[in-house]
């Protein structure tokens, strides 16, 4: 049987619901919403991951304010693709850039 690629994504996903208990329980609070971006965060006590998706067919990128709960500087690693990383700015601000159609899910580790 051929491992698809499919399947290794539906693998890594279910492994990382597994490790983070705020994507089995937390709650859902929405963080950026437009037509082609979304942005979520799970939160559950002090654990929370972000989730970012692009409903495009083409590449986006997007300037996106995060609540007070993620504190400058702290840097937060796409779970997805963990040499990926991205820190929080001053201003509480994160840059990404999403290709077509694909979702990011970031935590702090």
């Amino acid at each position: 049987m051929e491992i698809t690629d499919t399947y290794k994504l539906i693998q890594k996903l279910c492994q990382i619901r597994k490790d983070r208990i705020e994507l089995r329980r937390g709650s859902q609070i929405e963080v950026y919403r437009e037509t082609a971006i979304y942005a979520y965060r799970r939160v559950y006590g002090e654990n929370q991951t972000l989730v970012v998706l692009n409903n495009s067919p083409s590449q986006q990128s997007r300037t996106i304010t995060l609540p007070d709960s993620f504190a400058p500087g702290t840097v937060l690693t796409n779970l997805l693709n963990t040499e990926e990383r991205i820190t929080v700015g001053q201003d509480r601000t994160i840059q990404v850039t999403l290709a077509p159609r694909e979702g990011k899910i970031y935590a702090k580790l």
